[in-house]
């Protein structure tokens, strides 16, 4: 992780390049190629459609993917909700295998209050839910990341409450042999009370 990362205790919606994640380039890339695929063929008619998956902790993964339209921008409005292929349960595993991963390592640098709301130093977050939102545009300034450096996860950590903390693990690429740009999101929230 980039040093200027220090401690997230303090931090809100500051986002941060993560390196030496141990997760290959072209595992990364993989991920932006089958979010193309994902969206194109789930709504093929809407080129500017977001797909929001959701699962609760002890579900093995998302059974059900929203699908909103592009001529509608607010998330409070369905536009459909369709079961997940089984054909894509694989590429969509690999994905929350690697982020989860990353952000139940990254979890330990979310504030922890005790039942006083005195900030405790130690803390053994337990992941609560997750989310992934995917679309088709450029979800980050692309000077965020170094040209050098290709495809990486960029890292925020956001405190909700006293109890409860989030990371979210952005990726952003162009996927294969395409212009097209995809950004993948997961947000993980943990229970901070552990």
């Amino acid at each position: 992780m980039r040093e200027e990362l220090g401690d997230c205790r303090e931090i809100t919606e500051k986002s941060y390049i993560l390196k030496g994640h141990g997760v290959p380039i072209q595992l990364l890339q993989h991920h932006i190629d089958s979010s193309l695929l994902w969206i194109d063929r789930l709504s093929p008619n809407d080129a500017g459609a977001t797909l929001r998956l959701e699962a609760e902790v002890g579900y093995p993964s998302a059974e059900c993917v929203t699908i909103y339209s592009s001529a509608n921008k607010d998330w409070g409005s369905i536009q459909t909700t369709k079961k997940w292929p089984a054909m894509w349960q694989y590429d969509l595993d690999l994905y929350v295998a690697v982020v989860k991963r990353i952000a139940e390592k990254l979890s330990s640098v979310l504030p922890f209050r005790d039942e006083f709301g005195i900030t405790q130093q130690e803390c053994n977050p337990t992941l609560k839910c997750w989310n992934i939102v995917v679309h088709r545009k450029q979800d980050m300034p692309p000077s965020l990341i170094p040209p050098d450096i290709g495809i990486a996860p960029v890292v925020q950590c956001l405190p909700m409450s006293p109890i409860e903390g989030r990371i979210r693990i952005k990726l952003q690429g162009k996927a294969s042999g395409t212009d097209e740009m995809m950004s993948l999101s997961f947000d993980a929230v943990f229970d901070t009370r552990s």
